[in-house]
């Protein structure tokens, strides 16, 4: 069973006495979509007591049916047909999208993570930031003069996240790259949203820096999938996160102490939008077993893996460093760990 209570919000405030009306309306409500569910409706004016759970979202992912224009018309016209003994599919009653308002953790607030399966390639996550790049020309390509800043990333805050995602984490892992990750920013606005997901939606084969075609596949559905290719391996809420991909510092110490280079990883992190950690160990190899060591990885400054821990529970995915939007820099949650008996 569920909650037997149940409240909708409009954010506006009735005029005059357009409440009174809603009262004698909703006073003749005995069921709400058919005759086993009772219900007893009430208006009230000002705010709601509770948190609301759903709200409207044109990229929400729950889908509720509403009525539309001309529902009333067509629920007359149906009863007069049917004499009330069946309710055919209606026309005026769409499903609209709502997303969750559930608790939120840092960084869980309209973020989008497109995954496809990459095949033709054997590359290593080592070579992240050349893919990552590859991937970025390829919709370049596509939009031509149409790309808006969040795909070039020039003249804009806001960026398209081109995250190659390897093989690690089991006794298996071989750390090559099996999918790509798209990892549209917070907060993007609408017509760049569009003309991004125009783009993407007409991608489908990838230029690798080695000159030969990748094919890039969107999973189905119902599709098994591995880990790697799985959005909660990236996104999935933790206070513990460690890197596949070591971070590239954006301001390296001039003495590279395990102090001074904590400091300015903890610096990355938070120039990236995420909050300092409370606790951080480096090191030159990942906690994931297939995971490139920091030495392997191209980069023109010092690079770190690392193992770090929030205060409060951050969502995916966690990308720093100054190739952070190309995959270098990209880390997993964990299960929660004792950092003072972590390697």
């Amino acid at each position: 069973m569920g909650e037997p209570i149940v409240h909708y919000h409009w954010k506006a405030d009735p005029e005059g006495d357009l409440l009174a009306v809603f009262d004698e309306i909703t006073a003749g409500v005995t069921h709400v979509g058919t005759s086993h569910s009772i219900a007893i409706m009430k208006s009230y004016p000002g705010e709601m007591t509770q948190r609301p759970t759903l709200s409207p979202d044109p990229n929400g992912k729950t889908f509720i049916r509403v009525p539309a224009p001309g529902r009333l018309k067509e629920l007359d016209a149906v009863f007069e047909q049917t004499a009330g003994v069946r309710r055919p599919t209606s026309a005026c009653e769409p499903l609209a999208s709502y997303r969750s308002e559930k608790p939120r953790s840092i960084n869980d607030e309209g973020l989008e993570l497109l995954i496809f399966r990459i095949s033709g390639t054997m590359h290593g996550a080592d070579t992240s930031a050349s893919i990552g790049k590859a991937l970025r020309r390829a919709v370049m390509s596509v939009l031509g003069n149409d790309a808006p800043p969040a795909v070039h990333g020039h003249n804009g805050r806001k960026h398209v996240g081109w995250l190659p995602l390897p093989d690690v984490g089991h006794s298996h892992a071989t750390g090559r790259i099996v999918g790509v990750g798209i990892m549209l920013p917070q907060g993007l606005d609408t017509e760049q949203r569009h003309v991004t997901m125009r783009g993407i939606a007409r991608l489908h084969d990838l230029r690798l820096p080695d000159g030969r075609l990748a094919q890039l596949l969107y999973p189905a559905p119902a599709q098994r999938l591995p880990v790697a290719l799985t959005r909660k391996t990236w996104t999935q809420p933790s206070t513990t996160w460690a890197t596949v991909t070591p971070v590239v510092l954006d301001r390296p110490p001039k003495k590279l102490t395990d102090d001074r280079v904590c400091n300015a990883l903890s610096e990355s992190l938070h120039f990236a939008g995420y909050p300092k950690p409370q606790d951080i160990k480096v090191s030159k190899f990942s906690m994931f077993r297939g995971a490139p060591p920091a030495f392997r990885v191209p980069a023109a400054k010092p690079r770190y893996h690392a193992l770090v821990r929030f205060q409060e529970s951050v969502v995916g995915p966690v990308i720093a460093g100054r190739l952070r939007y190309f995959g270098v820099g990209l880390f997993r949650p964990l299960p929660q760990l004792d950092m003072g008996s972590a390697p």
